[in-house]
């Protein structure tokens, strides 16, 4: 990425890293994320404390709702089903998914449909 963009860790973006723990690592992270991922991939300490400046990213941020959009990119649906289901009860303005999940939906009989099809009917009332 930097060298297409010459985007700078740290600066212009976080890596945060993976979330141990599934869907309770999420709800973590949703509530309190300075100390469900302290640090960034580098080893930086990645949020503003007493102590640390943090980083300029993240300056600002103390749950997942400081954020005025959140992107969600997987090529898992049983990991695209644990963001929807822990975080959609937070957001206000839930954003229409179907263009996201038709991958995933096809293929899959009546019985393993993708986890956004039960949420995509209430996302779509607002729209």
């Amino acid at each position: 990425m930097q060298d297409n963009y010459d985007y700078e860790s740290g600066e212009q973006y976080v890596n945060l890293g993976y979330i141990p723990g599934g869907a309770v690592g999420l709800v973590s992270f949703f509530e309190n994320p300075q100390n469900t991922l302290p640090f960034s991939l580098d080893g930086l300490p990645a949020w503003e404390t007493d102590s640390t400046q943090g980083l300029r990213p993240l300056a600002g941020i103390e749950q997942i709702t400081d954020y005025e959009m959140v992107v969600v990119l997987v090529d898992d649906p049983d990991t695209a089903r644990a963001w929807i289901e822990q975080l959609s009860p937070r957001i206000i303005e839930p954003v229409n998914g179907k263009k996201v999940y038709n991958p995933y939906q096809q293929g899959h009989s009546d019985q393993n449909r993708c986890p956004f099809e039960q949420h995509n009917s209430q996302i779509n009332e607002y729209f």
